[in-house]
């Protein structure tokens, strides 16, 4: 293709300008014949047409002579194919079993198997491989194998003083031991050819780089990616097991060092997640953890449909702020870095967070180095860097839904009951803090567990005097409502009253008993009609 652009190239230049002709890329040889004729009206020898256009038909410049020719050579490539005896893949754990590979840089026939050497004799050889490393040889004999050739010929192959080094990968073919035995090459791109006495007993077949001897496929037996292509690309790991729950399967050889599949790594990679924290604050409030949750598909009676956490990295106190938007994230986590170190006597020296933009602003850093706590962002796209916090988040929001589908109270209420749940969960024992809580450890003191109640429980709440109408003396004194938190002193307790629309703190309430038709009706037909029995009829 590229000769035949050019010639068109030079027709065109040719009838342009015939008189200042560049003959630089046609260089041609003509016989004696040939001389003082004209281009056009030369035969070429090999299509027997005239040459046209001024450019000539010679045999050198002749398209349909390249074109068989370049079919012939295709023809060739794939016979050469087809008497391989492996099709090679692409990497090291991917060549066929037993293969030898042609190396002109190393000094002796080295292989890794010993149970190709025949006579074996112990040795000590030192071995210095192209990286420098070096590697123990500790037999040496010799090694037997059959090569084949592209005319579906075999010969089997001795290498005497042949070394076993079994940390090798591969067999290697020594040119320089072969050379010293009277051997000669020859060979191009698609091979090279090896012969003794001028007869062919060994052909390599390039691939990546190396040249690997061409060897009869060994029957009943599979490469490891052979047979990890054929399971669907099964983990060679899984392979031990194979054999002794199926049948048919062949042998398979042992796998040394790792293993590499290109799809695998394409379709299968995952992130290495680190399992333990390496280091811990040493003190209560040395390290405080951040992140801004998820909006809320609905809204808090307030308008917040965010919430920023601060998580103690030391006693695992949690607390957390509502928003409206997410740029009130800044603020309200300064306020309970502050609020920390008044109620704690502690000083913060390190905040992690995610790479929010509220949280990375000029305004958020600057009030940072004014107290100065050092900030530590978290990768990327990568939530397990700030794995305290968002763990914590995903944690209460579970507990969260959880107390509103088990109290049946709308989903507006989702604050009250992350809340509640933040409560009760920094006065129980944490698994990290061999069974202490966050509340002891911060203060000293056992947690009184006594006065907890269970979410959305639906309690009459008495109304202040100061709260009734004039005729209060004439109605209820108390008001329906259901227990949604606990206030900041004991006895403290946050009630939603949903004739009113809002939350309430109260520490005068009645435990209201709910009265409704019965749970279980039993339906039972007989022959001439329906009986239905309710447990107040049993």
């Amino acid at each position: 293709m590229y000769n035949d652009v050019c010639t068109k190239l030079l027709d065109l230049y040719s009838d342009e300008n015939p008189v200042e002709r560049n003959t630089v890329f046609t260089t041609t040889s003509m016989s004696r014949n040939d001389k003082g004729r004209r281009k056009e009206e030369k035969i070429c020898t090999y299509c027997k047409s005239k040459g046209f256009r001024g450019i000539g038909y010679l045999v050198g410049e002749c398209r349909t002579r390249k074109r068989d020719t370049s079919g012939k050579a295709s023809a060739a490539a794939a016979m050469e194919d087809s008497r391989k005896g492996y099709d090679f893949p692409v990497t090291e754990n991917q060549f066929p079993p037993n293969s030898w590979i042609l190396d002109s840089g190393v000094s002796s026939h080295m292989t890794p198997d010993s149970t190709r050497i025949t006579n074996p004799q112990p040795a000590n050889v030192m071995v210095t491989i192209g990286n420098g490393q070096q590697l123990q040889a500790t037999a040496m004999g010799t090694a037997e194998f059959t090569a084949l050739l592209s005319n579906g010929a075999t010969h089997s192959i001795h290498l005497h003083n042949s070394l076993v080094v079994p940390d090798l990968r591969f067999s290697l073919l020594s040119w320089r031991r072969m050379a010293e035995a009277g051997a000669s090459k020859t060979g191009d791109a698609r091979g090279t050819t090896i012969l003794v006495n001028k007869k062919t007993v060994l052909e390599a077949v390039p691939h990546a780089g190396l040249e690997i001897i061409r060897m009869p496929a060994a029957i009943g037996t599979v490469s490891i990616m052979q047979l990890h292509r054929k399971l669907a690309h099964l983990p060679p790991s899984a392979f031990a097991t194979l054999r002794a729950h199926t049948q048919e399967l062949p042998p398979v050889p042992a796998l040394k060092g790792t293993f590499d599949c290109d799809a695998c790594s394409k379709a299968k990679f995952t992130r290495t997640i680190p399992k333990t924290r390496t280091t811990k604050a040493p003190t209560p409030y040395h390290t405080i953890h951040s992140n801004i949750c998820c909006p809320f598909s609905v809204s808090t009676p307030s308008g917040s449909r965010y919430f920023i956490s601060a998580v103690d990295e030391y006693s695992h106190r949690a607390e957390v702020r509502f928003l409206k938007t997410r740029d009130q994230a800044p603020k309200a986590l300064l306020d309970m870095m502050t609020l920390a170190e008044r109620q704690y006597d502690v000083s913060i020296k390190v905040v992690q967070t995610d790479n929010a933009g509220e949280l990375t602003s000029h305004w958020f850093e600057n009030g940072l180095a004014k107290l100065g706590v050092k900030h530590k962002l978290s990768i990327t796209y990568i939530h397990e860097t700030n794995g305290t916090a968002d763990g914590f988040n995903r944690t209460v929001t579970g507990s969260a839904r959880a107390l509103l589908f088990d109290s049946g109270l709308p989903l507006s209420m989702c604050g009250e009951a992350l809340t509640h749940a933040i409560y009760t969960r920094n006065r129980i024992p944490h698994a990290s803090l061999n069974g202490q809580s966050p509340h002891e450890i911060l203060t000293g003191e056992m947690p009184d567990l006594g006065h907890l109640q269970p979410f959305g429980s639906p309690a009459h709440v008495f109304i202040p005097e100061g709260k009734r109408r004039t005729a209060g003396k004439l109605l209820a004194r108390t008001v329906e409502g259901f227990l949604v938190g606990y206030g900041e002193q004991r006895n403290q307790y946050r009630f939603w009253i949903p004739s009113l629309g809002w939350v309430v703190i109260s520490r005068d309430f009645k435990a209201r008993i709910v009265t409704s038709v019965p749970d279980v009706i039993t339906i039972e037909t007989t022959s001439s009609k329906l009986l239905i029995t309710s447990p107040s009829t049993m």
